[in-house]
């Protein structure tokens, strides 16, 4: 950048001036604290009635890994690092007369052990003093005309005003003094200090400054990044105001002319009320000189350093130095910003030369933004974001290609559907299990905190865990899906002071299917929550009695069964029921049980069943759930080589009445229970091994055109029926919603029978294929609710008569979960309501 110098002006006679500066009122209090060389320490610095605190701690030494924790009145904390001590020896400065320093070492320990060790050394602290004599007032009138203000680009430091010129260079008044290592520049708007976040040190070998008086007094300079959030000031303070570049000035030309041209003055000056919060005013501007110019907006000690900013133009064109105004006349004065020495310094530390367009600026790096050319100086560009608006995907600068990317976000790993949800950009747990979530932020000791979650149902264990850990006042989460069910949350500190609220501010959320169920942090040396619902019900234990059996109907039986068992029958029947029941209840016992056999079994099963019963029924009860596979002990590989002899005698005990309960209950027992519930319903055709599976008419609840077959049922896997598949759209865009059309607890689905053209048909495990292999449908089989309420209709097919396969709800056989409408457990369908319940 080249600020030309420009030689229009309009003299008059210099009324007396003074420096509009607040000179700092401060002084250094001798305060000795050392510790020795140790991994922890914790002192407490106090000086009576100061109004502010500042540590000199240039001569501490930290270890690798070690970090200082200062904490001041209310909730202000510095952590400073050994890096930082190596930039800067001095704190934040803290509102207030004490502070805490405390020393912890790598992993949050307290006490020495073994390894490297520290030193804290507090050799001075600087503190303000009550006093605020001396004050230069330079009112343009009888009225102090100041409003308060909230301009994001200045910072109070010392007794002056500074402001930014870019992410990181700053100007002042020359008088304000030359910064040293403990100089601090505060973005704050009211009176006190600002929080340790928006402080920022001087880099004392890059300021340079001239206190010659009026026309010759200006310092520019770099300021570091914050001790606490690794931000450069102006990208810290652009985020304050929404954009990048809002929080800083731009330069300008100084006016030719003084006609209808007016100067704004905003900055940290003394007042009655709120002194030294940020106010400003809007004044004419009233002389130009070769080396400074002249205004009335008002202004009084503290202003020193404000920009002089050309109200029409945007932009800052001087440093405010002096004032001179009073009741009856004069004006206040500053250095114009193309003075040539100030310029050149100004320049260097830019590092911007002269541009003339765009082109000149160009630094060819697509990702940084792009440079443009702003009155003969380059003004950096925003650099891309490559945001697209959606959490479902990466945002990614291809600084090779010069492009943005967004791939969508990967959502794999165990219990996961694979499916991104928006806004949020969380990953689905899949069918039925739960997202279990733990946040996490440590305290000053973080390698005191452990944790865990635990399966209070089953025998999972610990499903989560986190600790220890190494970083102080950080946050930390984990995630992980699980079966629905109740755990346990528990925490644990082995100091015996929790993660909250004497040594840092710590906390933790547990979430449970998205909704928050446990938080906290102040506890002693554990706590534990229970979350989650409640564990189902142990089984029911086996019966002490037999059950006794209904009478024996004569009509023949409703279906003939399929195959014969694998293994030759034994010669009576067990006594025992069998140790799990079928996937699913019989309605109802058949009309009429087989005799005993008549003749001794032969060495193989026969290719048929006997058309009907012969003798009267072998068992003396029937079990509490009718089996799909015989009662029997569990057939051998083979045929035994020598059959037993056929039963000489028919059973002892004949039925003595029917079942006393009326309907079978929804889920089965694990083992029968010691009385029959319920009255078990007619029967699905035997499958004897085979395995059958869920059909449900397309048509769903259209009562008037109802499928020929019913509304559902079941069919054997080999069977070839319709096929149509559910894609879940819940929180992504999906072409066929068709939310209208169901009840509220039905997500929005897209459902497909047609692919390529052709509508699909087949056994149930090429539809579990088709579906899975739908490309970029997420795609599987529908439940039955979702076809029972319509939710599904209109692929195209007219498969609405149709009955079609849908997923298997709980009780069914399985092997892989996508046979089913909740999980495959242990070889059952389970976790999803049934229809057929």
């Amino acid at each position: 950048m080249k600020l030309h110098l420009n030689n229009s002006s309009s003299s008059s006679r210099r009324p007396p001036s003074r420096p509009s500066s607040l000179m700092p009122k401060l002084q250094m209090s001798p305060f000795t604290y050392d510790s020795g060389d140790t991994k922890a320490a914790t002192t407490d610095v106090s000086i009576d009635k100061a109004p502010w605190i500042q540590l000199d701690l240039s001569d501490s030494q930290l270890a690798a890994g070690a970090q200082l924790t200062i904490t001041g009145g209310g909730t202000a904390s510095q952590v400073i690092t050994s890096k930082d001590l190596a930039s800067n020896g001095f704190s934040a400065v803290f509102d207030g007369s004490s502070v805490r320093v405390e020393l912890s070492s790598r992993g949050g320990v307290r006490g020495n052990g073994n390894g490297n060790t520290s030193r804290v050394v507090v050799s001075n602290v600087k503190v303000g003093l009550c006093r605020d004599d001396g004050i230069a007032n330079s009112i343009c009138g009888d009225l102090d005309d100041r409003i308060p203000s909230t301009d994001v680009r200045m910072g109070r430091i010392g007794g002056c005003t500074g402001w930014l010129i870019s992410e990181d260079v700053f100007i002042q008044a020359g008088h304000c003094g030359t910064p040293s290592s403990s100089t601090r520049i505060h973005f704050v708007f009211g009176t006190g200090n600002a929080a340790p976040e928006d402080q920022y040190a001087v880099d004392v070998t890059s300021y340079q400054g001239v206190n010659g008086g009026v026309g010759n007094d200006w310092g520019a300079g770099r300021l570091f990044p914050n001790s606490v959030t690794g931000k450069l000031p102006g990208v810290a303070q652009s985020e304050k105001c929404g954009s990048f570049g809002c929080g800083w000035f731009n330069l300008g030309p100084v006016p030719s002319t003084t006609s209808g041209n007016n100067i704004r003055i905003t900055g940290y000056g003394t007042a009655a009320v709120e002194s030294r919060s940020q106010k400003t005013h809007v004044g004419a501007l009233t002389t130009i000189e070769p080396t400074y110019i002249r205004y009335v907006p008002d202004t009084t000690g503290g202003n020193s350093g404000s920009p002089v900013f050309h109200e029409e133009g945007g932009y800052a064109i001087g440093v405010h130095t002096h004032g001179g105004c009073s009741a009856t006349g004069g004006s206040n004065q500053g250095t114009r910003i193309d003075k040539p020495e100030f310029a050149a310094h100004v320049e260097y530390l830019l590092g911007l030369g002269d541009c003339e367009q765009d082109s000149d600026c160009n630094d060819g790096v697509f990702c940084n933004g792009v440079e443009v050319c702003n009155a003969g100086r380059c003004v950096y560009g925003a650099p891309v974001t490559c945001d697209d608006g959606f959490a479902c995907t990466d945002d990614i600068c291809n600084e090779d290609a010069g492009v943005c990317e967004n791939p969508a976000k990967t959502c794999s790993g165990p219990g996961l559907s694979g499916l991104c949800l928006e806004p949020t950009g969380e990953c689905a747990c899949s069918n039925s299990l739960k997202k279990v979530q733990v946040d996490i932020v440590t305290d000053n000791y973080p390698g005191e905190t452990t944790w865990t979650v635990t399966d209070k149902c089953g025998s999972a264990g610990a499903i989560l865990s986190g600790g220890t850990y190494s970083d102080a006042n950080s946050p930390f989460s984990k995630n992980v899906c699980a079966a629905a069910g109740q755990y346990e949350f528990k925490i644990d500190d082995t100091y015996g002071d929790g993660i909250c609220c004497n040594y840092g501010q710590g906390g933790y959320i547990v979430k449970y299917d998205g909704a928050e169920v446990a938080s906290g942090g102040a506890f002693t040396s554990s706590e534990t929550k229970l979350f989650g619902s409640l564990c189902e019900s142990d089984p029911t234990p086996p019966p002490t009695t037999p059950p006794v059996t209904p009478p024996p109907t004569t009509a023949p039986p409703t279906n003939p069964p399929t195959n014969p068992p694998t293994a030759p029958p034994t010669n009576s029947p067990t006594k025992m029921p069998t140790a799990l029941p079928t996937s699913g209840s019989t309605p109802a016992p058949t009309p009429n049980p087989t005799n005993s056999p008549s003749n001794p079994p032969t060495d193989a099963p026969t290719s048929f069943p006997t058309p009907v019963p012969t003798a009267p029924p072998t068992t003396l009860a029937p079990t509490n759930l009718p089996t799909a596979l015989p009662t029997s002990a569990p057939p051998t590989p083979v045929p035994t080589p020598n059959p037993t002899d056929a039963p000489t005698n028919p059973p002892t005990n004949p039925p003595t009445a029917p079942p006393t309960t009326l309907a079978p209950t929804k889920m089965p027992t694990a083992l029968p229970t010691g009385q029959p519930v319920a009255t078990p319903g007619p029967t699905s055709p035997p499958t004897t091994g085979e395995v059958s599976k869920t059909i449900v008419c397309g048509r769903g609840d259209i009562e008037d055109k109802p499928c020929p077959e019913g509304l559902k049922g079941t069919a054997l896997v080999d069977e070839t029926h319709e096929i149509r598949c559910c894609r879940d759209c819940t929180g992504i865009n999906c072409s066929k919603p068709w939310k209208e059309k169901c009840p509220d607890y039905v997500a929005d689905l897209y459902a497909i029978s047609k692919v390529d053209g052709v509508c699909k048909v087949g056994t149930f495990s090429e539809a579990l294929s088709f579906c899975r292999n739908i490309e970029g449908a997420d795609a599987r089989l529908c439940t039955p609710l979702e076809m029972e309420n319509s939710c599904a209709k209109g692929t195209g097919c007219r498969f609405d008569g149709e009955q079609i396969w849908t997923c298997a709800y709980d009780g069914h056989a399985c092997e892989v979960d996508a046979e089913c409408c909740g999980s495959c457990v242990n070889g059952q369908c389970a976790g999803e309501f049934s229809l057929f319940s």
